[in-house]
C-alpha cells in the first residue's frame, strides 16, 4: 500500500516518499477561487407584522412605525430578528431605568427611553433620534440600528411604505 513508508503513524494524508513529505490534499481544499460574499437583504413595510429576511418571511413582535419626527422606528425587542434573522438569546427590561438590554450571541445592545446614547458591545454610541416607548414597547431608530449591524444601503419606497436594507459580507 502506498502508505507503507508513512512516518506519521495513523496519518493517511502524509506520506514519506523519496526523502520528501507528500501531502494528499483533497481537491476542494486546494481551490484558489474566493468564496462568494453573502449579501443580506431585508424588506420592512410600515405597519406589517412580517418582513422579508433574505427572501424568507419572518415575524416581528411589534410593527415598524414612524415617530413624531418622521423617523422609522423598530421595537428594540425585534432588533435581533430584523438585523440578524434570529431571535434574541437574552432580553432584559429594567423598569426603573427604562432600559432594554438585548443579548444576541456575542453581541449586546442597550437603549434607554429618552436617551440619545446607546451602549453597543460595551461602548457608548451616540444616536440622532432618542429611543421612545410606543404601544408598550421601546422603539429605536431603524437607520441607527442598521448602521451598527453593518447595513450600508437603506432605501425608502414611499409608494409601498417599504424600507430595503442591504449588508454585504466583509
Amino acid at each position: 500500500d502506498k502508505y507503507d513508508d508513512n512516518f506519521l503513524e495513523g496519518k493517511k494524508d502524509v506520506l514519506l516518499k523519496d526523502d520528501m513529505i507528500v501531502f494528499d490534499v483533497p481537491e476542494a481544499e486546494t481551490a484558489t477561487e474566493p468564496k462568494p460574499q453573502k449579501t443580506t437583504e431585508v424588506f420592512l413595510t410600515i405597519g406589517k407584522g412580517t418582513f422579508q429576511y433574505n427572501g424568507e418571511e419572518k415575524q416581528v413582535k411589534a410593527p415598524i412605525l414612524f415617530n413624531n419626527s418622521g423617523r422609522l422606528m423598530v421595537a428594540a425587542k425585534d432588533i435581533p430578528m430584523v438585523m440578524e434573522g434570529v431571535a434574541a438569546t437574552g432580553l432584559t427590561w429594567d423598569k426603573v431605568t427604562r432600559t432594554v438590554i438585548l443579548q444576541m450571541g456575542e453581541k449586546t445592545l442597550s437603549a434607554t427611553d429618552g436617551s440619545s446614547t446607546w451602549v453597543y458591545q460595551g461602548a457608548e454610541v451616540p444616536v440622532d433620534t432618542v429611543a421612545e416607548i410606543r404601544n408598550g414597547s421601546l422603539y429605536i431608530p431603524l437607520r441607527e440600528a442598521a448602521k451598527l449591524f453593518g447595513f450600508t444601503e437603506l432605501t425608502w419606497d414611499g409608494a409601498t411604505q417599504t424600507v430595503h436594507m442591504i449588508r454585504n459580507a466583509v
